[in-house]
Parts: structure tokens; sequence; C-alpha cells
């Protein structure tokens, strides 16, 4: 088996690679390269070690002028890479740590602070878990969509804290720094209603017969559409938030506010 030469000679074959940083020792008989370095960095370790056999010298000098501050070695006054670490960084960034490329952002269904679990459907194809991040390669315009319209009595009312994206879906550009940001669908808690016609002069007494119309933004038809548009139901309905649930609710309780959804 072979071992890097102390005058580098392979270099490019042996160690780790690069011919810009030297050979350090381990410091016997513990092991510790660390105990190389005295105080101010200064190279105090073993000055000849044995490859295949044949005693060699280190190059103290070398080791005191480039390792003594470089990041990859053991002492503690590390600050500078080389030229060729950089195009080492370089070339596994381009090639191989692929993800470090993506534009990383974390879905989440959110009641209060608490994780519902669920999932999201990431550009009309890629399922995400609820609390998992997905990458993205690029700053277009993409989409996600909570696949949980409810989870109980828990329904879904906007995406990150802003009323009017009170639809499953919400349109969004990555940033265009590399760095972690978040969409959370938050949910809150639906309200048993009833909505019906009544005769306003014959207190007690209701008309429970034709129709109301009813526009609630969250309302989710079985095509899986929220026209946000008045509907048409008998009286007297009650909401249940979604075309293909039997119960279900509203929700109650809103600051009112000029352009705020309810």
């Amino acid at each position: 088996m072979g071992c890097e030469q102390a005058n580098s000679s392979n270099c490019l074959t042996q160690g780790d690679g690069i011919c810009q940083t030297y050979l350090e020792p381990p410091d016997e008989p513990v092991g510790d390269y660390s105990l190389n370095w005295g105080p101010g960095c200064v190279y105090r370790g073993r000055t000849q070690f044995s490859c295949n056999g044949i005693t060699q010298n280190y190059n103290v000098a070398l080791l005191d002028q480039v390792n003594r501050f470089n990041l990859m070695s053991y002492s503690t006054c590390r600050t500078t890479v080389t030229s060729s670490q950089l195009e080492r960084v370089r070339l596994t960034y381009d090639n191989v740590r692929l993800e470090l490329q993506r534009r990383w952002m974390r879905f989440t269904n959110l009641f209060g602070s608490t994780n519902l679990d669920g999932s999201f459907l990431i550009d009309g194809s890629i399922v995400v878990p609820s609390g998992n991040y997905y990458g993205f390669t690029n700053t277009n315009q993409h989409t996600a969509k909570t696949q949980n319209e409810r989870f109980s009595t828990n329904k879904h009312h906007e995406w990150n804290g802003v009323n009017g994206n009170f639809r499953l879906q919400i349109a969004f550009q990555p940033p265009s720094a590399f760095q972690l940001t978040i969409q959370n669908a938050n949910f809150l808690g639906m309200n048993s209603s009833t909505v019906r016609n009544e005769l306003i002069d014959a207190t007690g007494q209701t008309n429970n017969t034709g129709q109301v119309e009813f526009q609630e933004p969250w309302y989710l038809k079985t095509d899986g559409s929220q026209p946000n548009t008045f509907l048409p139901f008998s009286s007297p309905f009650t909401p249940t938030g979604a075309q293909s649930q039997q119960s279900g609710g509203v929700f109650l309780g809103q600051e009112v506010e000029a352009g705020t959804y309810y």
C-alpha cells in the first residue's frame, strides 16, 4: 500500500490529492495531530516518518509556512485555503453536491405551532410531506398545494398569515439567494352555523323554504375548485366548507377588516 511522500512527489495519487499542502504526521503514541502545533501555531511535531520501510524527513519549513494557516490542517490558526483546494470545492459543488445549488423551502400544515402532517403537491406532481423541505433549482414561478382541505374540525384558512391567500394552492417564486425559507398552510377551527330565510315580522317563526345564496371563499367543490362566488343552497343551509362534506362549519370571531375574507 502506498503512502504520501514527504517531498510531495506522489501528491496527486496519495493523500488528499492536493499538492499545495503538505503531509502532517500523527503525534505518537496517541495519534493526535493537533499536538503537532505549539503556541503561536509553530510546528513542533516529528520531523521523520517511515513509508514502506523507508525513513523520510518532513518539510518542517513548508509545514510552518503553508499548513500552519490552512483550513485543512490540524493547526489552530487556520484561516486560508489554497487555489487547488478552491478548485476542488468548485468541482465538488458543480458536479457532486448538487443539492447545495437548490433554494430550499419548507412546507408545513400548521394549526398554531403544531404540524398537522399531511402533504403538499409541488408544481402539480411532486409530493412533499408536511414539515419537509423541497429544493428549487431556479427562481421561476412555482405552485404549492396543500393536499389536506381539513383535519377533523380544522380547515385550511390561509398561507403565511395572509388572508388573501385563502385557496389551497399558492403561487410563489423562490428567493434568488440560496437560503432556507418557509411556506406555512395555516388551519383554523370550524364552527357550526346555519343560514336560513326568516320572516322579520314574525318573531320566532322561520321560513324553511326557498333558497339562500352564500359566498364562502374557502368553499371547495368536488372538482377541486374554490370559486369564491355566491352559490345557491336550500334554506335552511348549514355550511360544511366543502361540497363533498356532510359536516363542518365556518370561521367565526374574525376581526372585521376591509378587504378581508370571512
